[in-house]
Order: C-alpha cells, then structure tokens, then sequence
C-alpha cells in the first residue's frame, strides 16, 4: 500500500501564510522521539492545539487498519512542489527526514509498532502548477508501485493534489482511495479521517467512443471480433453501411451508407474529407429517379440516367450535369435531374477532396445536414463547443478578488490544445457549470452573472457566453463540513458527478472539449474530474484540466494538460492512431497523438511532416521532381493495404491514382511540367491475354489509375479486389495479381527503368507507427 502526502503547513500546526522556518529549525535538528512528538504522532507536547490532530497522524491512523486487512507493507511519499515564494521543497524534505527518524528504532507506535517505508521526498519542479516533466515525476513514483494508493487530501496545494489523484486514477482505477483529512470524521479524538473509495470499474468502452467518435466503425467492428466481444447494433449497423458503400458487401449502396461514410469523412476532416461526395451524389440521384419511375410510370427508357452513356456505363458527374444543364435550357427537367443541376457546387467540392486531397472546409460542414439530414448520435462533429466544469469556493473581499476563472479564461486566446480538439477556426463557445456548496451558491450566481454580463474584456476569439452559458447548481452540504462522515462526503462526490453528468449529457450540441478546474473544495474538484474522463471517454471527447499561474503584477497565465489520462483511455487513443496512420489519416492520427501523454504528443510533428510532405506531391504541378516520395507512398500502401479494412482499401487505392494523376489542363500553372518517369499509357488490347511481366512502367502506372476508377467513391462499383480483378481482365495474371502485388511491380519497373531512388518516406511512415505501437503497453509518459 501506498500512502501519498502532499506537504503544506498544516504538517507543521500553521495557517497557509504562516512562516513555518523556525518550526522546520526544530524538526530538522529533532532525534526520533522528539521528530515523532512535534509531526503529532504520539500525545502531548506538539503544535497542534486545542485536540487537533496532525494530518500524518490521522493518515497514518486510516490506513493502518486498511493496510492490516490487506497484509501489505505500507510504504509512504512525501510530496512537496519547488520553486516560486510559496515553495514547499523544503517542508518536503524535512517531514520526509523526520518521519524516517520518527519510525526508528522501533516504529510507530500508533502502527502497533509496524515499520513503514519511508520513500525520497518527491518535488515538482515547476511549483504549484505542475509542468510536463512534473506529470512524468508523479507518473513514475505512484505508477511503479503495485498495490493499493492512498492521497491524502490534507493541506497541500490543491493543484498539486489533484496532478497526483489524475495519476493515481490513471494508473491505479481500480485500487485508490481519498483520505478527507482536513476534517474530523466520525470521532475527533479517535483520529480516523473518512476514507473514500475511488476504485471504479468502468462500464465505458474508451475504444468504442474514440473510434466511433472519430467515425471508425469498421475498425471498431473489427477491434471487437479480434476480442470475440458482440458490438452493439447500432455501431454494427454503421460499419455495414460503411462496408455497403465500398462494393464490400453484394448489396449495392444505398444513398444512407454512403451518407454514414461521408459523415464520417468529414468529421474527421483529414485528407480527401469529401472523398464520397460525388458518390453519394450519384446514389441519391438514382434513388430519386426510381422513386420518381414509381410515381409517374414512366417506363426506365423512356427517362435515361443521366448519369450513365448510351452503353450504360458510368460518366463523370461533373459531365452529367453539365448535360443536364444545356438540355434545361432547352426544356423543364424531371424533378430528379432539376435536382442534380442545383447540386453543381458540390462537384467542385468533391473534385477538390478527391483530387487534391483537400481537406474539410466550412462549406462541406455545413451543406452536409441539408443533403444528408440528422447526423450520427455516435460522431464528434468539429465545432468550437467547450464545457467547463468548476466547483465554487466562498468570495473573499471585492478589492482582492481575482476575475472568475471562466472569465480569466475567455479573456485569453483560447489555448492550442483546445484549438486542436475542436478543429475549427472560429470563435469558441463556453458552456459551464458552477457546482456550488448551499453556503456558496449565492457567490457562484453572483459569478454567473459576471459571465453573462459580458463585464470582462473578452478576446474576440471567443463568443459571447449569453443568457444559456452560465449554469449554477447546488450539490447541498459543504463536503469539508467539520465532522463530516464518510458516507456523506462520499454521498456528497457521487451527487457532484451525477449532476455534472447529467448536466453534460444535456447539452444541445455535445462538446469537443471538456475543461475542469481546481477551484472550489478539493473533494469536489476530484468528483468533477472524475465525472469528465467519464463522460469523456463515452463519446471520445478529450478533458483537460485548467490552472492559473501569476505571472507578474496583476497577469493571470492559464495552463491546460489532459488530466488523469487513463491507461484504457490513452490505449485507445493509441490504437486509434495506429489504424489512422495505416489508412493515410495523419492529420487525426497527429490529433489523436498531441491529446496523449508527453510521448505520445512528441509524435505528432512526425505525422503532420508526412502528410505535408504527401501533399506537396498529389498538388505538385512537377510529377517527376515528386517521383522518389510518390514510389515512397506507392511502396508504403502497398505493404499495408491488405491488412487495413475495406473502405480504408478504397481510400489509400484513390490516393494512389490521384498521386499517378496529371492536373486537368484548366488547372496547369506555368510550372507544370509532362512528366517521363511517371508518365503512364493505356495498355493495347488484342485477342490473347496479356503478360504482365511483359509491361512497361507506362503501362502498370496506367493500370493502377484504372483501378482507382473502378471503385464506387469514383466511377465505379466494385471493392478493391473486383476492381482489381476486372482492370486485369485481359491479363494472364487476372486471378492471381492483388492489388499489392501490382503497386510493387510498377514501383520495381520505374526504379530499374529510369534509376529513380525511392524517398524516405515509407520508412518514416513506418518508424512512427512502429513508435506508436511500442506505446501500447508502456507507462504514461515513457518509451520503452
């Protein structure tokens, strides 16, 4: 078992601003039995007055009998926070020597004379506001202990303890408890402080709302089938429409699935968002048509499809509606083919997705609700939504009163981390909820109205909070109630979390992140944090936890880290961002990282670089000046795409041919350059099936441009393998040559015929996703 003290002058019988040197003096120079006399573990003659007694004493008096019960050692560390005026390093030090001193050399009395190890003093570098490395310190000294965690929540800085109960909930769920030792309990004089257990055992599935959040259902639906585990039906429903609209499944693609996959797309907003657009397009014209057979009997040749030739075969969207438009100059069109005309913008959009790899602009979010309707319940669509949840203490004096922390908050540009979690460019919006005490609810609607009164000076990238942005709820009594017993501060934290969850989960619109602070009474502080990552984790959604530091006369800095990050939370973050990187999602898998611990977010400029540098060669206007990094991502696909699932099959083939693809000739800059090692040609048709290995480079570049064309997100029907199988219908080869194996001839051929070298970028590609996968499994914060 694992006793964690933070140290503060209650250790040593003070007030929070009392200069407590000349105690230190005395307990630095204390032998044993005076060290044990002045901490207050044994009676008479120490610094607490009037029947008090010592915050050690009181730990160390509630978790004897749970240690005694468990049979376990106990071992105790002692935490303190170096640097700045309020600098606790030395307490730390000293009360760590004393407690050594104290239990020697018989032990504790008040253990019944068992001896407890007494661990180095652990000190935070960066004060009272832990910085990254200080996350690693924690992470490391409660992290490697096996057994049960105990955090005292006496009188130490509430920054810091709640840094050390997120790293104890990380990375001990199911075995930590809270000692309220600032309060007496059940009996004054007995000394046995409420103890609450924390120990939760989650019915949330971190996996299931990231990558449903992310709009992933086949990864998860195969997550799933790999545990021999059953996913619900509403998420199996979702990876079969995603299966359906790939050609995966024998049953065509209805509009609905294609508008699972688009939302999905667009959601995540990475390369190629609108890559289904065009398709869906297509879809939802021929539904419209049929039901519009129905309606008039025509017969079917008597109202062609306008998206299909006089052979029946498949055209550019683009070129069937700009039919449809000269014949509307010339007669009114059926309803279905007015329909399509009025959708011309969208092609751009689409094109663009496709053929540059554009990303999701504002346009695309926002016509998606008129074509497609209500979104998925299970999505994280990006928008500058942030819920802040903070507990409310008593207001001192007006004169010395800080601003709110809300309104400190909004004061300032919002924080990157936030920026990147909802991926929007626009103002943010603040929705909060102020959990009040009965003695402070009249201060936290005095707060409120602060707020929405607008009376701050806001920065212009965030929106007005407004009437509906401020809500205020009392929990009832104080938790850190003098006498208070442990079923009612436990009572009390549950209350906290339900009504901070409900609270949540009745927003209009769900949030993109979540915010808590450390204001207010620290048990509450905890329930709130605790209600979050719950929440959070239901529906992929990140939490982080907000503290200010002074910086100078009157400035307020804040600071933001992703609070507690679970072990099952950071896994999933980490298999979300190994199937990303597989399917050429870097930008999410790059989100996916920087929302992690210290070393997963050192990953993240890797997979921006490799998307950047992707881009540069499918934009690039000089096919052959790209060759070596388009062979790279050729070489890469290759080795991946029979492992990944059927609409990521689709989606890196569609990268592939728009690598091998020149810009249309409306779209040639001066700089453009007919490329000779990319160049590719039609292969010549005769009677007798075709060798493959007798093709040049041209030949298989071409074949691989083919393929993109024959899948359903752009001309055609059929899911990789079909498409495969009928571009080498003429081939020897046609049953035997997968995919895989056509991209590594053409990038043979090319590198022998003109001597090209392949780039680096594959093996890049590689070594990170290589480093995300030793990640699995490791500490918070480490490599292995």
């Amino acid at each position: 078992m694992l006793l964690v003290h933070v140290v503060g002058n209650a250790d040593l019988g003070l007030g929070s601003r009392d200069d407590g040197s000349e105690r230190l003096g005395r307990l630095r120079a204390a032998d044993g039995p005076e060290a044990a006399m002045l901490l207050g573990l044994t009676d008479g003659g120490d610094w607490f007055a009037g029947g008090a007694l010592s915050p050690l004493r009181k730990e160390l008096v509630a978790v004897s009998g749970l240690q005694e019960a468990e049979g376990a050692p106990l071992e105790v560390l002692v935490i303190g926070a170096g640097g700045g005026n309020r600098s606790t390093e030395e307490t730390a030090r000293v009360i760590r020597q004393a407690l050594v001193a104290a239990c020697e050399p018989d032990g504790l009395t008040l253990l019944n004379g068992r001896d407890p190890r007494v661990l180095d003093a652990l000190v935070l570098d960066n004060g009272l506001n832990p910085g990254v490395g200080d996350h690693e310190k924690l992470e490391t000294a409660i992290g490697r202990h096996h057994g049960h965690v105990v955090l005292s929540l006496a009188g130490g800085a509430s920054t810091v303890l709640v840094e050390a109960a997120g790293v104890a909930a990380a990375t001990h769920p199911a075995e930590w408890s809270l000692l309220l030792i600032d309060r007496a309990g059940d009996d004054p004089r007995a000394g046995i402080a409420p103890r609450i257990d924390m120990s939760v055992t989650s019915q949330e599935d971190p996996l299931r709302g990231w990558l449903m959040g992310l709009g992933l259902p086949t990864v998860l639906n195969a997550e799933y089938e790999r545990r021999r585990e059953v996913l619900p039906d509403e998420f199996q429903n979702a990876a079969s429409a995603v299966r359906r609209a790939v050609g995966e499944e024998a049953v065509s693609a209805a509009p609905e699935d294609l508008a699972v996959l688009l939302w999905a797309d667009v959601a995540r907003g990475d390369l190629a968002a609108g890559m289904a657009l065009r398709a869906w397009l297509v879809a939802e014209y021929r539904r419209r048509r049929c039901e519009y057979l129905g309606e008039t009997g025509e017969a079917p040749d008597q109202y062609p499809d306008a998206t299909l030739n006089g052979k029946g075969e498949p055209i550019m969207i683009g070129k069937a509606i700009g039919n449809l438009h000269r014949n509307s100059l010339q007669e009114t069109l059926a309803e279905p083919d007015a329909w399509l005309v009025a959708q011309w913008h969208l092609v751009d959009i689409g094109n663009a997705a496709t053929h540059e790899l554009k990303t999701a602009t504002e346009e695309l979010r926002e016509c998606l609700p008129v074509l497609l309707g209500d979104r998925p319940d299970w999505l994280s669509w990006p928008s500058g939504d942030v819920c802040l949840l903070s507990g409310q203490g008593k207001l001192p004096a007006a004169d010395i009163r800080r601003p709110p922390i809300a309104a400190t908050m909004m004061s300032q540009e919002p924080a990157a981390a936030l920026r990147r979690a909802c991926a929007v460019d626009a103002p943010l919006t603040l929705d909060a909820l102020l959990l009040c005490s009965e003695e402070t609810v009249e201060d936290g609607r005095r707060v409120a109205d602060e707020i929405i009164a607008d009376s701050f000076s806001r920065n212009q990238e965030w929106d007005s909070a407004g009437a509906d942005g401020l809500t205020v709820c009392s929990y009832g009594r104080p938790t850190t109630d003098n006498g208070i017993v442990s079923a009612d501060a436990e009572e009390g934290m549950r209350r906290v979390q339900s009504l901070a969850d409900g609270w949540l989960k009745n927003r209009p619109r769900r949030p993109r992140a979540i915010v808590t602070t450390v204001v207010g009474e620290k048990p509450v502080v905890i329930a709130l944090l605790r209600a979050a990552q719950v929440f959070g984790a239901r529906h992929g959604i990140p939490v982080f936890l907000m503290s200010s530091v002074k910086n100078g006369p009157g400035a307020e800095e804040l600071q933001f880290h992703q609070f507690g990050l679970d072990r099952d939370v950071r896994e999933a973050l980490l298999t979300a961002a190994e199937h990303c990187l597989d399917r050429l999602d870097l930008l999410t898998a790059a989100r996916l990282l920087a929302l992690g611990d210290p070393a997963m977010a050192g990953l993240a400029d890797d997979a921006i670089a490799l998307s950047d540098d992707l881009l540069t060669a499918v934009r690039s206007q000089d096919l052959d000046g790209c060759a070596s990094t388009v062979l790279s991502v050729m070489r890469s696909v290759g080795t991946r795409i029979d492992h990944v699932e059927p609409d990521a099959q689709v989606r890196l083939a569609t990268i592939v041919g728009e690598l091998l693809s020149l810009p249309p000739r409306s779209r040639r800059s001066e700089a453009f350059r007919e490329p000779q090692i990319l160049a590719h040609r039609k292969p010549s048709e005769s009677g007798a099936p075709a060798d493959l290995d007798s093709e040049d480079a041209m030949v298989l570049l071409r074949l691989l441009v083919q393929v993109r064309d024959e899948v359903p997100l752009n001309h055609g029907d059929r899911d990789l393998q079909g498409a495969t199988a009928h571009v080498l219908q003429h081939y020897a080869q046609q049953e035997s040559c997968t995919y895989a194996q056509l991209i590594d001839r053409a990038v043979r051929t090319v590198t022998e015929t003109h001597g090209v070298t392949v780039s680096d970028w594959a093996d890049r590609l590689d070594g990170l996703r290589r480093k995300v996968s030793e990640q699995q499994g490791s500490a918070y914060g480490t490599t292995r």
